[in-house]
């Protein structure tokens, strides 16, 4: 007898894994730092930290090679007035770690 819950899928058919996430490591107040930044940056920053989890390479994420490799920076514009940003580094265990959260004020044109 067939199991209910999988009535109209073949029995060999596989169900997709869900990716690996690494970890993240949150140093000093950086977690509390974006939960308080507004929301859309902060769903700005949380999808690409999680791009970041997935081991993909978000489009605006930029290297800071003066720190060595594996450090990045992830910024974003809110309002046009102020650039937040978020360093982000790989640990050798291979979690991230989010090290530093700041804000720039007035974008000047």
């Amino acid at each position: 007898m067939r199991n209910p819950r999988r009535q109209g899928k073949p029995a060999d058919e596989e169900i997709p894994k869900r990716p690996q996430l690494r970890p993240i490591e949150w140093i000093a107040s950086s977690k509390a730092d974006l939960s308080a930044l507004p929301p859309e940056v902060k769903a700005s920053f949380g999808l690409r930290l999680f791009e970041l989890q997935q081991g993909k390479t978000p489009l605006d994420m930029r290297p800071l090679m003066q720190f060595g490799t594996g450090v990045y920076e992830l910024r974003d514009t809110f309002d046009k007035k102020c650039l937040s940003g978020c360093v982000c580094r790989e640990s050798q265990e291979g979690s991230l770690c989010v090290a530093r959260l700041y804000e720039e004020i007035e974008i000047r044109h």
